[in-house]
Formats: C-alpha cells, sequence, structure tokens
C-alpha cells in the first residue's frame, strides 16, 4: 500500500495548534506527515512590503499516511477535530491530479511561493514564480493586494485558491 494524501476539516485559525497536537499525539509509524500548504503573500505594514505566508485552504489539514483507518481512530482522542473528508463512510485520499497539482506547486515547505508577472491588454501574463506560463484561467487579481485567484477541482468540489501575485508592470 502506498502513502496517500487525506484531507481533514478543521476550525478556521486552529489548524497550526491542530496540526502540532497530531503531530506530537499520534503514532509517528502511522503518520508520515500532517501540513497545512500556504502561499506567499505581499503585505504592507507601515508603508513596508513585507512577504507573509496565509493559509492555502484555510479549515483544512493535510495528513500523509498508508493506514487511514489507524489514523483515524487515534484522531478521535484529539479534542477539537472535526472529520477526514469522507464519501458515505470511506474517507477519500485526493486523487492523483490532485496530489500532483500540489505537489508541483508548492515547494519542500509546503509553501506556494509568489509569483509575478505583467497586463498585457486585458490579460495577466505571469512571467515569474510557480505558476509562470499557467495557462488556467484567473478567476481574478487583485493588484492592489497583489494576490490572483484561480478555480481548480479539489476535496471533491470546485474551490477556489488566492496565491500570491505581483503584477510588475504593463505592456
Amino acid at each position: 500500500m502506498s502513502e496517500m494524501w487525506y484531507v481533514v476539516q478543521v476550525m478556521t485559525g486552529r489548524e497550526a495548534d491542530l496540526r502540532e497536537l497530531i503531530t506530537r499525539c499520534l503514532n509517528r509509524e502511522l503518520l508520515e506527515d500532517c501540513f497545512y500548504p500556504t502561499y506567499e503573500a505581499s503585505y504592507k505594514k507601515r508603508g513596508q512590503r513585507q512577504i507573509v505566508q496565509r493559509r492555502l485552504f484555510p479549515g483544512y489539514l493535510f495528513l500523509v499516511t498508508e493506514d487511514i483507518l489507524a489514523v483515524e481512530q487515534e484522531l478521535r482522542m484529539i479534542p477539537d477535530m472535526t472529520k477526514v473528508l469522507k464519501t458515505g463512510q470511506e474517507a477519500i485520499p485526493l486523487t492523483q491530479a490532485e496530489q500532483e497539482f500540489l505537489e508541483q506547486y508548492l515547494n519542500g515547505e509546503h509553501v506556494l511561493p509568489m509569483s509575478r508577472g505583467y497586463k498585457s491588454g486585458d490579460e495577466i501574463r505571469i512571467t515569474e514564480g510557480p505558476f509562470a506560463g499557467y495557462q488556467g484561467q484567473l478567476k481574478a487579481v487583485d493588484r492592489h493586494n497583489r494576490y490572483g485567484v484561480i478555480s481548480l477541482k479539489m476535496f471533491g468540489r470546485n474551490v477556489d485558491m488566492r496565491f500570491g501575485l505581483e503584477v510588475v508592470g504593463k505592456v
């Protein structure tokens, strides 16, 4: 059996606390990794731009395991846990395409680095970062707050994913 990625829905804002609790309390032989992906965002504070990390999917943790049934048993002992995403009674892992998408764009620390691009007419062309040359449709771009939004199929439904995008100029 190979390691699969599963998604646990948790209370938004408690991802870091629950991640630490899970990694401390669960048997390390059962759980390969527990993380919440983040993206780099540009944030202006006191007139200075800073790069900060924001949660890519607020309210969700990702578990990497070969034995989700044993992990679920141990998760029941942790307070404030909500649920592993399921179809009926069966925990469903991310699809191969969903997992590959995340592996392609996230770095080794589960962070989606900032992308950069320029405006060309009505289009935004991404030239640097993980989304350089991205051919998908941008759902929204906020040049002032420096982020873009794409819609993708994740967790068995369409999800809007925000990512750091700095538009550095016009052509």
